[in-house]
């Protein structure tokens, strides 16, 4: 259904819902955010109400050097 700027701009913050209390807890996101920045990486959100919502995960291009046994 997408989001509201108001909602976008808090989606990634601890405990925050826009769902009934006994429906969630408003960690998922927090939590997503977290992992994907400890790998060092970025997490974004593009939404139009009516229209839907996109996320985006981007991490860095790994540098993979030959190991030789």
């Amino acid at each position: 259904m997408g989001m509201a700027p108001e909602i976008q701009e808090r989606i990634f913050e601890a405990f925050y819902t826009t769902k009934p209390l006994d429906k969630g807890t408003g960690l998922g996101l927090s939590l997503v955010r977290q992992i994907v920045e400890d790998l060092g990486g970025e997490i974004r959100v593009f939404s139009e109400p009516g229209n839907g919502s996109e996320f985006s995960v981007l991490f860095k291009k790994a540098e993979i050097q030959a190991v030789h046994t």
